[in-house]
């Protein structure tokens, strides 16, 4: 019994004819070269692309790489903007010095406004000035200073002139002054005053006649 040849069983049948049609190598070739917009870019035109920049940018980039050459170079040193004010210290040291000198002054004028109260009580006593009784008056004035003087900075270590400014006096090693190292302290600014202010030049140097003799310091220490 011999198999039907035009039945689909039979292998033999179909063997002449392709399964999947080919197309030519040229045809293939052709159409991809047709999805293409145009010849594909030099490396020149690359070149010129990347190398194509706005005004403002290249502006921009050159300035900052001369930004960072500046930083990077080893001659160059930034300095903080206050380089040239003066140091801490020193803006310290004058603004006591300062303070020092309002504080001798204030409390002159209290001397002086005592001395001054006592020639107006004298007057209205009823007792003859026409010799001007100086020694009178410059002894109660020594003693009137002498008190004003000793007794504020033995017990609280300040005078109320050197209170009004946050200024007190202690000794070298930060101990409360003795009545001996107030009374060096008075006896140089009674030097001071008698000497029409002379001594005040030491201060130029950042010493002080009064801190000399007592062998103490002035610092702040509030109010």
């Amino acid at each position: 019994m011999s198999s039907n040849p035009g039945t689909p069983d039979d292998p033999g049948l179909f063997d002449d004819l392709p399964l999947h049609a080919e197309e030519p190598p040229n045809r293939v070739a052709r159409e991809a070269r047709s999805f293409k917009t145009g010849p594909p870019p030099t490396k020149t035109a690359e070149r010129q692309a990347a190398a194509k920049v706005e005004p403002a940018e290249e502006l921009l980039l050159l300035f900052q790489e001369k930004s960072e050459e500046e930083s990077t170079s080893p001659g160059l040193k930034l300095e903080p903007e206050d380089a040239e004010s003066p140091p801490e210290e020193e803006m310290k040291e004058a603004d006591l010095a300062r303070s020092r000198l309002i504080a001798g002054l204030l409390d002159l004028g209290v001397v002086l406004a005592v001395a001054v109260t006592a020639f107006v009580c004298v007057a209205l006593m009823g007792v003859d000035l026409s010799p001007l009784p100086w020694a009178p008056m410059a002894l109660f004035l020594t003693a009137f200073s002498f008190l004003y003087c000793v007794f504020p900075l033995a017990f609280w270590g300040r005078t109320p002139g050197m209170a009004s400014l946050g200024l007190q006096a202690r000794s070298l090693d930060g101990r409360s002054l003795s009545f001996g190292q107030t009374a060096w302290r008075w006896l140089a600014g009674l030097l001071t005053v008698a000497s029409f202010g002379l001594p005040l030049i030491l201060t130029l140097k950042g010493t002080y006649l009064s801190d000399l003799l007592s062998k103490s310091q002035v610092e702040y220490s509030g109010r």
